[in-house]
């Protein structure tokens, strides 16, 4: 009888708590949230590119950083020999077939296709003869220059991390130069730790378990950002590129086009539109809504419709609204001169150096995820009167005007978004510093949230293997810095986070529904917090 009066007290005691594994139901997680809503009214994203954790805060005290060792068993960089007759992984021809499976392979600036092109060029600041491993790039190519650029796309990342899905896993983290457009500079880091961004962080919180939620490149990353969603492809196929719009994957001799479109969950096995096939969008593709490039209008997405809900439906539709923006670098120009905005310069054997060069702003259209959707995107006229997507510009006039929105997404310029290729990490940093510097001479600080964090990895290595959620994520580890009056000091955060944890964070901060069970399961960042501590000061170096 005792036995069953204590069995009927736990039963009792379990329906009462409920299940202390769902995190969204614990009352000490409820409790949080309710601290939150009553200390933090802003959320402020600033939305940076293409660098891996390790690629940048492997050295940084407390976090689980990788300093040396990799599974690649590969070498870096070619001795001696002409880098255009070195073949290069992952494209027709493919390694095994090119005969070269263990390299050696170039350390160059430009990743290509066709090791014949004419626009490759070695960096000839990065020894010959590295080994195998991890390596410090800023004793060769400062912060303050630009470097090479590597593939970073859909199922090449898959591959890199080697999860399964397109050949046999022979471990996890072990094929980032086999599959790599640059393989000199897939194990490369800068030291962020001593960078202005990793300076800040050591007063606030930094997450070294934080993953981009979608596989492949900025395109997708940023879709996730504001959806938690992978787009489809509702149209006719285009009949202007009939050979490498769909990916395909050939087992057999490794033959990867990594193209925009994708079956899923794998691609398809040959090249060409296959008629009655779903296909998803999965990498770079620019939206039929304006600003974009001078693409075929066949290869363009049509504007997404109402029925598929963004961050921006749900703040805007709650009632009371929900005031948001989107704050982009040389938005409004791209409006009216795409080619002034969208003018590049980057290494290249017409322009073999990596000094920074003012060449343009580099304006990236896919780095732009609202404006393909139906209801915020749109003509040049609409777009120019937007209430929601405007300039960079207009996020410090905001903040000085006591006019900035509840929640506030910030995308810096091409130039200052840190993505290898176009832009140096020392630019973007103090692109960033000037962001935080602004909102510090504000009254908004006091009661703020801002999440630093990496759209992807860049094609970037990194030793921790993502956890498996879905077939579109998690991609590898990102850095993310929380930085508030709120956030824990000097703390390293190792709890599991992804993109779509800035979703849950911002749906529990303002009590709205999820988009889907990808944000609606994802860790919302609250064990960065401890809203019972004094208010830290506002630091912006």
């Amino acid at each position: 009888m005792r036995r069953l009066t204590w069995l009927l007290f736990l039963v009792l005691c379990s329906a009462v708590l409920g299940d202390s594994s769902q995190a969204s139901t614990t009352p000490s997680v409820a409790m949080k949230i309710r601290e939150a809503q009553r200390k933090i009214t802003h959320v402020i994203v600033i939305y940076e590119e293409n660098w891996s954790f390790d690629g940048l805060y492997a050295h940084y005290p407390g976090a689980n950083g990788a300093r040396s060792g990799s599974n690649d068993a590969q070498l870096q960089c070619p001795v001696g020999g002409s880098d255009d007759t070195v073949p290069l992984p992952g494209n027709p021809p493919a390694l095994i077939v090119a005969g070269n499976p263990t390299g050696p392979w170039p350390c160059g600036w430009q990743g290509v296709s066709n090791p014949a092109d004419a626009s490759w060029v070695t960096d000839k600041n990065i020894p010959a003869a590295l080994p195998v491993g991890p390596f410090d790039l800023g004793k060769y190519d400062p912060p303050s220059t630009k470097t090479g650029d590597l593939w970073h796309v859909f199922w090449h990342e898959q591959l890199q991390i080697d999860n399964g899905n397109l050949e046999a896993s022979n471990g996890a983290m072990d094929k980032f130069t086999e599959y790599s457009s640059n393989p000199g500079l897939a194990l490369s880091y800068y030291r962020g730790d001593l960078l202005p961004e990793g300076r800040i962080a050591h007063h606030y919180t930094l997450a070294d378990n934080f993953f981009h939620s979608a596989f492949g490149g900025s395109f997708l990353s940023h879709q996730w950002l504001i959806c938690a969603c992978t787009p489809v492809w509702n149209q006719p196929l285009p009949a202007t590129n009939t050979t490498t719009f769909e990916a395909y994957w050939d087992a057999a001799r490794k033959t990867l086009n990594d193209g925009n479109l994708s079956t899923m969950p794998k691609p398809q096995t040959v090249p060409g539109p296959q008629p009655g096939a779903k296909y998803y969008v999965v990498n770079t593709t620019f939206s039929a809504n304006l600003p974009r490039p001078g693409t075929p209008r066949d290869q363009l997405l049509n504007p997404i419709p109402p029925t598929s809900k963004t961050i921006g439906d749900l703040l805007t539709d709650a009632k009371p609204s929900i005031r948001w923006k989107w704050y982009s670098g040389r938005f409004a120009q791209a409006i009216v001169d795409r080619s002034a905005a969208n003018l590049c310069a980057s290494p290249s054997k017409a322009n073999p150096t990596n000094e920074i060069r003012d060449d343009g702003p580099c304006f990236q259209w896919h780095h732009q995820p609202f404006v393909y959707f139906a209801r915020w995107g749109g003509d040049g006229s609409a777009l120019a009167e937007s209430e929601h997507l405007q300039d960079d510009v207009q996020y410090y006039h905001d903040l000085r005007a006591g006019t900035l929105p509840q929640v506030a997404f910030v995308k810096p310029v091409g130039v200052y978004n840190n993505h290898p290729g176009y832009a140096a990490i020392a630019e973007g940093e103090a692109k960033v510093q000037s962001y935080l510097a602004a909102l510090c001479r504000s009254p908004y600080w006091k009661n703020t949230a801002v999440i630093i964090t990496y759209d992807e990895n860049g094609g970037r290595w990194d030793h921790v293997n993502p956890p498996k959620i879905d077939q579109w994520g998690p991609g590898t580890r990102v850095p993310a810095i929380i930085i508030s009056p709120y956030a824990k000091p000097g703390y390293v955060d190792h709890t599991q986070y992804e993109t779509a944890s800035i979703l849950a964070f911002v749906e529990k901060l303002f009590a709205l529904p999820s988009l889907n069970a990808r944000d609606g399961n994802a860790n919302p960042l609250l064990n960065a917090f401890d809203f019972n501590q004094a208010p830290l000061a506002c630091r912006s170096s």
